[in-house]
């Protein structure tokens, strides 16, 4: 018997690698859903932080505003860091052995990071959509998993 697909959960992700945001709708291009991974956040030697290096980013919750122009990161202890988007120099960025071109921030998100870190930390902005998603430099990436498939690997403890 045939049954008509639903989607039961939407997200994507503003901030690579921290908290996911749902979303009600989204509209799907080429690289994938509008704003996702737009920001990322680099060491103080300018390398990736992704969750591999540094899980600790998921416990951060971004907002960005529906006219995208300007970022909220909420951290764990209820600081908020919050301002218009403003990009100042480019900054070349090497993702997986591929340069990747982003844009520095003017706001309050380096001290935040850094303060909420320990250890200088520094925001960026993806030069246009689908130039942070991590293996895709051309195109997006939407992750589709059927409830079924969901209950089947939690029943093997996975």
């Amino acid at each position: 018997m045939a049954t008509t697909p639903t989607i039961a959960w939407i997200a994507y992700a503003p901030v690579k690698s921290m908290a996911l945001v749902a979303l009600e709708a989204a509209d799907l291009g080429p690289s994938g859903i509008a704003g996702d991974r737009r920001f990322v956040v680099l060491d103080g030697a300018g390398r990736l932080c992704n969750g591999v290096r540094f899980g600790r980013l998921a416990t951060i919750v971004p907002r960005v505003s529906a006219d995208g122009g300007t970022l909220e990161l909420r951290f764990p202890d209820g600081t908020i860091a919050a301002g218009p988007v403003r990009r100042t120099e480019p900054v070349t960025v090497r993702f997986y052995g591929d340069d990747r071109r982003l844009h520095g921030l003017d706001g309050p998100w380096d001290a935040a990071l850094t303060a909420w870190a320990g250890m200088p930390l520094r925001l960026v902005e993806a030069d246009g959509e689908g130039t942070a998603i991590d293996r895709m430099p051309k195109g997006g990436a939407v992750t589709i998993v059927a409830a079924r498939d969901l209950a089947e690997l939690a029943l093997a403890g996975g």
